[in-house]
Parts: structure tokens; sequence; C-alpha cells
């Protein structure tokens, strides 16, 4: 808006006529502005119906592309510091209980795993008392 104005030499919108104006007459205005050069109302339409079906093709192939990473990590505390477990199989629901040979833990969160470049998703996890 500030270059707009600035190229135009002050003749075009201005942040203080932006904010003075509601949201609605904002975008009619720019819309409709006859100022700016080249703006017609059917090749912004034609060009937003062109938009809307990239949009909708590339949802489509992202939707069929999208594959889940195998396996899962595991960050839990010990007595020594932290560890990080690696796995195989499908992440566990989030604050369900696993009972691993470090002791039994809870899942608090699901994150990024904390290798570069590793689609996996982390869970970190909280010692809990084994149960009797």
């Amino acid at each position: 808006m500030v270059a707009y104005a600035a190229a135009s030499g002050g003749g075009g919108w201005l942040i203080r006529q932006l904010r003075e104006a509601s949201r609605g007459r904002r975008l009619e205005d720019l819309l409709l502005n006859k100022r700016v050069p080249g703006l017609r109302l059917d090749d912004l339409a034609e060009h937003v119906a062109a938009l809307g079906a990239e949009i909708a093709d590339l949802r489509a192939r992202l939707s069929t592309t999208v594959q889940r990473p195998s396996g899962h990590v595991l960050f839990l505390p010990t007595p020594d510091g932290y560890a990080i477990v690696e796995a195989d199989e499908p992440p566990p629901d989030l604050g369900q209980t696993l009972l691993l040979e470090h002791g039994c833990f809870r899942i608090l969160r699901v994150g990024r795993a904390p290798f570069p470049s590793d689609p996996r998703p982390c869970l970190f996890l909280e010692a809990v008392p084994l149960p009797s």
C-alpha cells in the first residue's frame, strides 16, 4: 500500500485512510480503484477461478501422496538424564501408559523427532509408578 502511494505521487491509498475505512469497504475500494493500471474485474475473476482450480488439484495430489512415516521415537527420562528409543511400530495414543525396560511411562505430548530430517513423530514421556 505504501509503495503504491509513493509510486503514484501520493495520490494512492495511505495507511491512515485504510485504518479509517471498514474492512469490507477497504477491499471494495481496492478492487474497484480505477487508478490501478490494468485492473479488470473479468480478468481478476478468471484469475481467482484458475487459482481455485489449482488449489483443488494440489489438495487432491497431496491427499493421495501423503504417507505416514513408519515408526516413532520415544523421548524418556532416566536416572542418568534422558534416553531416545526408536520403535518400528505405529505410535500409541496420547495419554497411553507404556511399560518399557526402563520403567512405566505415560505419553505427555507428541512432537517432532530430535533428529534432522526425521519425519517420525517423537513421543515425550513422563515416568509414572508401576501399577500394582
